[in-house]
């Protein structure tokens, strides 16, 4: 692991991640994850940005490639009756310039 941090501010928790791995190829990635959490009585708010930096070799030091992807979740919680609750989930999924939506 080459750097890690948990920063908490009121109801909002942001974690981050730099890690670095060689494949069995010889390829090293350097992996920086984000995370960001807000808790509420009304529910949760998650944002995960992965950005993959791809070296075509150990000594490179600019990226062969990148890729970057973020996932958005929204846990909505909804109390219909006394003592049971709902919750309505909301996932997007952003690659490049491309978002895709699931419920």
């Amino acid at each position: 692991m080459l750097a890690s941090t948990v920063t908490v501010i009121r109801n909002c928790i942001e974690t981050h991640v730099v890690v670095e791995f060689v494949s069995r190829n010889g390829v090293r990635h350097v992996v920086d994850v984000l995370l960001r959490e807000r808790r509420t009585e009304k529910g949760d708010h998650k944002i995960v940005t992965i950005y993959n930096q791809i070296f075509a070799s150990l000594g490179d030091a600019i990226p062969a490639s990148t890729m970057t992807r973020t996932l958005i979740t929204d846990s909505i919680k909804v109390t219909s009756e006394p003592g049971s609750r709902l919750e309505d989930v909301f996932i997007s999924l952003v690659d490049g310039e491309t978002i895709r939506r699931l419920q």
